[in-house]
């Protein structure tokens, strides 16, 4: 992607985060976006659909980075020399922490099912590549598989909403695996 292209959807999804904090996701429009990203219109419509087109965006780079096969050492962590299911998890809650506030506006918001339902998504991709299931299990995996998926989600929303992420990341992590471990 050019630099410019790339500059104009860092601007537009920018816009979107700072509009959600003072406005709710609903009653933003199209023009208001473009409006506080000072574009027009049509570069607006080359780049994106619609709003929701811009929040999928925005969950998507943060989990474009986490899922990534190859991680780098990063300015508040390191998980570049662990590729286990808790570090990726870990990894994950890290970055949500970093961006707890611009979650917390959408969390917050009626964009809420939007980015719940992108959440689940790329968690499910996550639970399906790196945990282990037992093959033995009674309950059948598709099953499994959801409901390891939603209880992370839920905790993540948890933490996000009624703890205000104050537990730590690595203590979330071992929280979730309390909860699961019976299961693999």
């Amino acid at each position: 992607m050019d630099k410019r292209k790339e500059k104009t959807i860092r601007l537009v999804e920018d816009s979107l985060i700072d509009l959600v904090k003072v406005k709710d996701y609903n009653d933003i429009t199209t023009n208001d976006i473009i409006e506080k990203a000072s574009i027009c219109r049509a570069t607006f419509y080359n780049n994106f659909n619609n709003k929701d087109d811009v929040l999928h965006m925005i969950s998507n780079d943060i989990f474009l980075h986490v899922s990534s096969v190859h991680l780098e050492k990063e300015t508040h962590h390191d998980f570049s020399r662990q590729n286990d299911v808790k570090h990726r998890i870990n990894h994950m809650l890290c970055h949500f922490y970093e961006d707890k506030d611009m979650l917390n506006a959408f969390l917050s918001s009626s964009a809420k099912d939007i980015l719940i339902s992108d959440l689940k998504k790329h968690i499910n991709n996550l639970v399906i590549s790196y945990l282990y299931i037992k093959e033995d299990n009674i309950i059948p995996k598709d099953l499994l598989i959801n409901h390891l998926t939603v209880t992370l989600v839920e905790i993540t929303r948890w933490w996000l909403i009624e703890n205000n992420a104050t537990i730590g990341t690595n203590d979330l992590t071992n929280y979730y695996f309390k909860l699961i471990e019976h299961l693999l």
